[in-house]
């Protein structure tokens, strides 16, 4: 399963920092995801726990946060925030856009406990 590798991943992203901080444990695991992210977010929190068990992220909690959309326009320099579905300017229309955020996933915030 896709999502199990990625919570995973994020576990042992957090656990580096709390092993570099000497924390007791993990509480709270933040993440920011964009709409075009290929990651299902129900799945994500689905797996979260089996990718916690019998680490110090054992009892965390993961918030998942949306990240917007954002394009920058080459014909008129403008950056907006556009939808998935309708990704123009939302200055000129223009489709001669660079995709600046919304397809990441991020590790933004650990809550340690110390």
């Amino acid at each position: 399963m896709h999502e199990l590798s990625v919570c995973r991943n994020i576990v042992n992203q957090a656990l580096d920092v709390a092993r570099q901080y000497n924390a007791h444990g993990i509480k709270t695991i933040n993440v920011t995801m964009g709409p075009l992210c290929t990651v299902d977010t129900h799945h994500l929190q689905e797996t979260f726990a089996y990718a916690c068990a019998g680490t110090l992220a054992d009892k965390a909690n993961l918030i998942v946060n949306k990240l917007p959309m954002k394009v920058h326009c080459l014909d008129c320099s403008t950056e907006s925030d556009v939808m998935p579905d309708q990704l123009i300017c939302s200055q000129c229309g223009s489709l001669h856009i660079q995709l600046l955020s919304g397809a990441e996933m991020l590790l933004s915030n650990i809550e340690l406990i110390t």
